[in-house]
């Protein structure tokens, strides 16, 4: 191994350990509490200080303007409501043999009960911790990962892997993970304020104002369609900016791509092995007899 492959080779590996050090923490002290998300983020602050300052976290390199901030969230939105499709598609499968992940969207709309979201848990899931997981999940990790490969592409990918790995859920972790590549694009260029911000409305906007507050109160027949019909224009905004965009998504991989070794070296340490195996196993507690 070439002295570059094991800078790299060791430094990825400690980042990996950190990484399952950090969710070991969160999940003593409560997991998706206040105390388990700062727990998370003071590890990894602590640990790697000497590899990245706050001011490493945070940087920018181009400025947001009102067209640009539109368009990526236009693409996020429809990234984020793939995982319709995705149940859509995968439910039957399960149910082909004995199982179920929670049933298609259809079903969930028509057998829930419409119930007020506390205060405090819209305070939790709608800000403060979109906030802290993009610090630690865009900011000290993928940035990281950039640093320690000197690729802007490896970092967003591997960064959006983890991050969809997190959610624990069989439906939503791949949608979540091509979600995660437009918000790791955003905290590249445009830095994690933004997508703090882009999190925060589809944490709270989507999820809770859109879903809870005006499609929850509607008659049950009419819940579905409106759903559908709105991610159905999202859809189509978005997939005109990706055929308006290519060329420009092309050579920006191109241009800030690495070479094929780093990302064999990444799945082939033992950490990160762990890692994605301790999280599929939890994905998979989740699906329940029919």
């Amino acid at each position: 191994m070439h002295q570059e492959e094991y800078y790299f080779w060791r430094k990825i590996n400690k980042l990996h350990w950190i990484l399952l050090f950090g969710i070991a923490v969160y999940m003593l002290m409560g997991g998706s509490t206040a105390y388990g998300y700062l727990g998370h983020l003071v590890v990894m602050a602590f640990f790697l200080r000497e590899d990245l300052s706050p001011k490493d976290v945070f940087v920018s390199e181009r400025k947001m303007t009102v067209s640009v901030f539109f368009q990526l969230l236009f693409l996020a939105q429809a990234l984020n409501f793939s995982y319709l499709v995705f149940s859509f598609c995968m439910e039957p499968v399960l149910n082909a043999f004995g199982f179920s992940a929670g049933g298609f969207l259809k079903d969930q709309l028509e057998e829930s009960i419409y119930e007020p979201t506390p205060f405090h848990e819209v305070l939790l899931f709608g800000f403060f911790g979109p906030i802290v997981e993009e610090i630690i999940t865009r900011g000290y990790l993928m940035r990281s990962y950039q640093r320690y490969s000197g690729s802007k592409v490896y970092a967003i990918v591997f960064s959006a892997i983890i991050f969809g790995i997190n959610h624990c859920n069989f439906y939503t972790t791949v949608p979540i993970i091509f979600d995660a590549l437009v918000l790791g694009y955003i905290a590249m260029e445009y830095g994690i304020f933004w997508t703090m911000i882009y999190h925060s409305i589809e944490n709270f906007l989507t999820s809770h104002i859109f879903i809870n507050e005006i499609v929850m109160r509607l008659p049950v027949e009419y819940r579905f369609p409106t759903c559908l019909s709105v991610v159905l224009i999202i859809a189509l905004c978005a997939l005109a900016i990706l055929l308006l965009k290519r060329k420009h998504i092309i050579e920006y991989i191109s241009d800030n791509g690495c070479e094929r070794r780093y990302y064999k070296l990444t799945v082939k340490s033992i950490p990160f092995l762990l890692y994605v195996v301790m999280f599929m196993l939890l994905s998979l507690t989740r699906l329940y007899k029919i």
